[in-house]
C-alpha cells in the first residue's frame, strides 16, 4: 500500500509542478494588441433569471461604451422567471429574445439566442452574467483583439462589491490570482485564457465551426473551453475588457456555488477528455494544456486522500512518544506556514491589483480558509454530482466599489 501511495503521491507533485511553472510566466510583460477602430459588430447575450434588481445597471453601461451604439445589439434572454426581470431589461434598452422550450441552465438560453440570432449580421458574440458591470473600454478592446485576428477572447473579472463581505473580498482577491497567474501567464506562453461565463467574446466563425451552441452541462463556459481546443482555437486574454462581477457574500452560498463550477468541470472532463487529447490539430501544448485543466479538479480531490494517507503511513513507523510530539509539531509547523505563505499572497495580490483597502484585511487573514476550501469542495463532487442548476440571487445595485487608485467608472445615465 505505501509503494501505491508514494507513486500517486508522486504523480499528483508531478501534476501540480506543472501549473507552478506556468505561473512563472506571469513575471513577464504581455504583447499589447494593435488599436483599431471600431469595426466588429456584436450582438451581447445575457441569460437571465430573476434578475430585475440587477439586469437595468448591466444594460446601461453597456449603453454607455466608449464604441459606436450601432454596433452593439443587446439581447437578454429572460428564463424561470417570477420577477419583473423582462421588464426591467427592456426598460434599460434591451431587446428580449424569449425561450421556446424549457431551460435547465445557461447553456440552454444561449443555445436559443444563437438559435434566433442564426441570419443576424454580427462579427462577434459576447456572453456576460446579469450581475455583471462592464468597463466603458470593454468592447473597444475586444475590436482591438478582433481585428488583430484572434477568433475568441476572454476579458478581465474583478469584484463587483470587493467591500461587502469577507467572502466577496476573496472573490476579488480569486479574480485577481487567476488574472495574473493563470490567464496572464498564460497569454506569454501562447496558450488559452480560462473561459469564465462572462466577459467571453468569440467571432461568428467559431460558431459556425463548432455548428452552433451545443453545451449541455452545468458548466458552459467551461465546455465551451473544451470545444475550442478541440478546434484548436486559442482564447486570447484581454486585461484591458474589464468585467465587475458580484461575489456572494455568504460562505455557504459560495461553497454551493464552486461546488456547482467543480461538479460541471468533471462532467466536462468525463465528456470532452479524450477529445481534446486526440484533437486533430498540430497544437500540441494547446491540447496537453487543457488537457490537464480538465483533469485538475479529479487531482485535486485525489490529493485530499493520498497526502494525508502519506502522513498517516509515515507517523505509523514512529516509534516513540517524543518522536511523534516532534513530528507532530513540525506538521502543525507547516500547514501554519503554508497558511501564512497564502495570506502573505494575497495581500501582494492586492497590492499589485491596486484594490488594498483596509476593508479587505479580513479577506486577506480569510483567503487561506477560501483557497484550501477547494479540497473539500472537490472530494464533495467526486462523489455527489450536481445535476441541476442553482440560482444565486443577485442585489448589488451600486456602481463597482473601488479603493483609491483604482480606475473609475462612470455613473449609468437614466
Amino acid at each position: 500500500m505505501s509503494e501505491i501511495i508514494f507513486v500517486v503521491s508522486t504523480a499528483i507533485k508531478v501534476f501540480s509542478a506543472y501549473f507552478v511553472i506556468t505561473m512563472l510566466f506571469a513575471i513577464f510583460k504581455s504583447k499589447p494588441f494593435g488599436q483599431h477602430a471600431p469595426k466588429t459588430k456584436f450582438a451581447v447575450l445575457i441569460a437571465a433569471r430573476n434578475e430585475e434588481a440587477v439586469i437595468g445597471n448591466l444594460v446601461k453601461s453597456i449603453r454607455l461604451q466608449d464604441y459606436p451604439a450601432d454596433l452593439i445589439d443587446i439581447y437578454v434572454i429572460p428564463n424561470n422567471c417570477t420577477d419583473d426581470t423582462k421588464n426591467a431589461a427592456a426598460g434599460a434598452g434591451a431587446k428580449i429574445i424569449e425561450c421556446r422550450g424549457a431551460v435547465k441552465c445557461k447553456g440552454d438560453a444561449l443555445k436559443e439566442a444563437f438559435r434566433v440570432l442564426k441570419n443576424e449580421d454580427h462579427d462577434a458574440y459576447c456572453i456576460f452574467d446579469a450581475d455583471n458591470y462592464a468597463d466603458k473600454n470593454f468592447f473597444k478592446e475586444m475590436n482591438n483583439v478582433f481585428c488583430d485576428g484572434y477568433t475568441v477572447a476572454k476579458g478581465r473579472n474583478e469584484a463587483k462589491n470587493p467591500y461587502d463581505s469577507w467572502v466577496s473580498g476573496c472573490y476579488g482577491l480569486y479574480f485577481n490570482t487567476m488574472s495574473l497567474f493563470f490567464n496572464k501567464a498564460r497569454a506569454n506562453l501562447g496558450l488559452s485564457a480560462k473561459p469564465n461565463g462572462t466577459a467571453l467574446a468569440f467571432h461568428r466563425s467559431v460558431i459556425e465551426k463548432n455548428d452552433g451552441w451545443n453545451t449541455v452541462t452545468l458548466t458552459e463556459d467551461a465546455e465551451f473551453g473544451a470545444d475550442t481546443v478541440i478546434l484548436g482555437e486559442r482564447i486570447a486574454w484581454v486585461p484591458g475588457a474589464i468585467a465587475y462581477d458580484e461575489g456572494p457574500n455568504s460562505f455557504a452560498v459560495s461553497i454551493r456555488q464552486r461546488q456547482r463550477w467543480i461538479s460541471g468541470l468533471m462532467q466536462v472532463s468525463g465528456m470532452k477528455l479524450m477529445q481534446v487529447i486526440k484533437a486533430k490539430h498540430k497544437k500540441r501544448m494547446l491540447r496537453f494544456d487543457g488537457a490537464m485543466i480538465l483533469m485538475s479538479p479529479f487531482v485535486q480531490g485525489l490529493s485530499a486522500f493520498v497526502v494525508p494517507a502519506a502522513y498517516i503511513i509515515e507517523m505509523s513507523t514512529i516509534t516513540t512518544a517524543a518522536a511523534f510530539g516532534g513530528y507532530a509539531a513540525d506538521l502543525l509547523l507547516s500547514i501554519g506556514l503554508l497558511y501564512a505563505a497564502v495570506t502573505a499572497a494575497a495581500l501582494v495580490i492586492a497590492l499589485l491589483s491596486k484594490c488594498y483597502d483596509k476593508r479587505i484585511t479580513k479577506s486577506i487573514f480569510m483567503y487561506g480558509v477560501f483557497m484550501f476550501s477547494w479540497i473539500p469542495i472537490s472530494v464533495v463532487a467526486l462523489f455527489r454530482k450536481e445535476r441541476t442548476w442553482e440560482h444565486i440571487r443577485h442585489d448589488h445595485t451600486e456602481k463597482p466599489s473601488f479603493a483609491r487608485g483604482m480606475r473609475q467608472q462612470v455613473e449609468p445615465a437614466e
